[in-house]
């Protein structure tokens, strides 16, 4: 989801603790302007970035993370 200039990504709440892994922002129209962030969730299960961060355009979301020794994967798309 975005608000207002931030980027804000949301985990479930079995997933606020001890969980690791990295939020990857893959823009298909130029690799050059692919992101790619350490996933740190704050006590909330929550992420912010800066949408200064990003040039305009659409991406697809790719976020791996892992907790208790299990792997998880999932893919989201985002236009900003």
């Amino acid at each position: 989801d975005r608000v207002g200039e931030t980027i804000h990504v949301q985990f479930p709440s079995a997933f606020r603790t001890a969980t690791t892994g990295e939020l990857y922002f893959y823009k298909a129209s130029d690799a050059d302007k692919d992101v790619k962030q350490p996933l740190l969730l704050d006590g909330n299960g929550n992420q912010q970035l800066n949408k200064s961060d990003f040039s305009k355009g659409f991406y697809t979301v790719k976020i791996n993370w892992e907790k208790n020794n299990v792997k998880y994967y999932t893919e989201k798309e985002l236009y900003l």
